[in-house]
């Protein structure tokens, strides 16, 4: 079967420098620039049958998906696809994360190819679902801030040392080395306040879940 046109064929970038396919017949994750810009080449000019696409390791057909997912905050590029390929009686779940300002896009496009057998529902979530990725973030900052403001201190303070590190860390290093304790601990502390009151915004405003997942043979009739 052959799948061309040149508007059903979109690509999307990924927050991994990889690239993503749109068609209306499946989705191709996980390629490398000049394999996405070539596979939607072969779509667009009907050279790739619907065959052919499914052969791609990281081929999901549009109508093998059971469920899309994805919470509607800013800073969330993260979409989680559930799917059943192959005849298999097991479902895979594959996560997307797409570079800045991508994902909308992709569901909407996506949404546009499925809504003749798709449900397309928002939910509020609940309080911990919606603070979790921040109160993590805030947990994270904790740590590098404390290690940090540690060997700032050590150094400031010990009559000698011998440090080995990574090189992509040694500017870090370097630059607390110079700036002291206190100056490292302030901005880390800034840093995780912010975090903090992103915590707590989330508790007292929960987010968004859109959910994108195939109707009943009811519901369809």
């Amino acid at each position: 079967m052959s799948v061309n046109s040149v508007m059903e064929t979109q690509i999307y970038k990924l927050d991994d420098k990889r690239f993503a396919i749109l068609h209306s017949y499946a989705i191709l994750t996980n390629l490398v620039q000049a394999q996405a810009e070539a596979i939607a080449a072969q779509l667009s000019e009907g050279t790739m049958t619907a065959e052919e696409m499914e052969q791609h390791e990281n081929c999901i057909p549009l109508d093998a998906i059971e469920s899309v997912q994805t919470n509607l905050t800013k800073f969330d590029d993260t979409l989680l696809l559930t799917y059943t390929k192959g005849g298999s009686s097991k479902s895979e779940k594959v996560k997307m994360e797409f570079a800045s300002d991508e994902k909308d896009k992709f569901v909407q496009h996506m949404y546009s190819y499925m809504k003749q057998d798709y449900s397309y529902e928002q939910y509020t979530n609940t309080a911990w679902a919606s603070m979790k990725p921040s109160f993590v973030f805030f947990l994270y900052t904790l740590l590098i801030g404390g290690f940090l403001s540690w060997l700032a201190y050590y150094m400031e303070t010990a009559e000698e040392y011998s440090l080995r590190v990574p090189v992509i860390l040694y500017p870090v290093v370097e630059l607390i080395s110079h700036t002291g304790t206190i100056p490292v601990a302030i901005f880390m502390g800034v840093i995780a306040l912010i975090s903090l009151m992103m915590v707590v915004r989330r508790a007292v405003k929960p987010s968004t879940r859109l959910v994108i997942e195939r109707k009943s043979q009811s519901q369809v009739a």
